[in-house]
């Protein structure tokens, strides 16, 4: 394998970069059979040990024109290819974008965060593409000190519009999405 990263820092910009490529002999996945199982209405999964080769980057990029005020902008992707029977790898995520602006006023910051996400149509057989998607999430952080310790308390309301989605990691994406909106403390 082989991995790569570079930094780079300014008063006011700063981020990070890093790619990487393995090579993978004997890679143990999981790969859907295409056979269900009728008590639990669940595919049937089986463990393959494959050649593999799994590239990808991740960049995170965060912009503070004034101290109270940020954006962070994070993207990954990987490329997974089973060498041993010249097909995608499963399980692989589509390229990811997440968006972040916050504003930090004291011991409160609030902000909204985006994840996109998109199409995934490189699949393994009995595996299947999943549509993109772009969810948000407002949230607002509260510091507390207390008695030498930090407490952060945080409320967010994720997947706000109450987008339909299906992530491509989930074992079950093809018979249920993801939640709705959801209220978290």
């Amino acid at each position: 394998g082989f991995e790569m990263f570079g930094y780079w820092e300014s008063p006011h910009v700063n981020g990070v970069l890093t790619g990487y490529i393995d090579e993978i002999g004997s890679f143990i996945t999981f790969r859907n059979t295409g056979e269900i199982n009728w008590q639990q209405i669940l595919p049937i999964y089986r463990a393959d040990a494959v050649d593999a080769r799994i590239a990808g980057f991740e960049g995170t990029v965060t912009v503070s024109p004034i101290p109270a005020l940020s954006l962070v902008l994070t993207a990954n992707y990987t490329y997974g290819r089973n060498k041993t029977d010249d097909l995608p790898l499963p399980m692989i995520p589509p390229f990811r974008v997440v968006t972040d602006l916050r504003v930090k006023r004291g011991a409160f910051e609030y902000g909204i965060e985006n994840e996109s996400s998109a199409r995934q149509t490189r699949v393994d057989r009995f595996e299947r593409e999943t549509a993109g998607y772009s969810i948000f999430k407002p949230y607002l952080r509260m510091d507390i000190f207390h008695g030498g310790s930090i407490h952060r308390v945080i409320f967010s309301i994720e997947n706000v519009f109450d987008t339909e989605y299906r992530n491509h990691l989930s074992r079950i994406k093809s018979i249920m999405p993801e939640t709705g909106r959801n209220y978290r403390v």
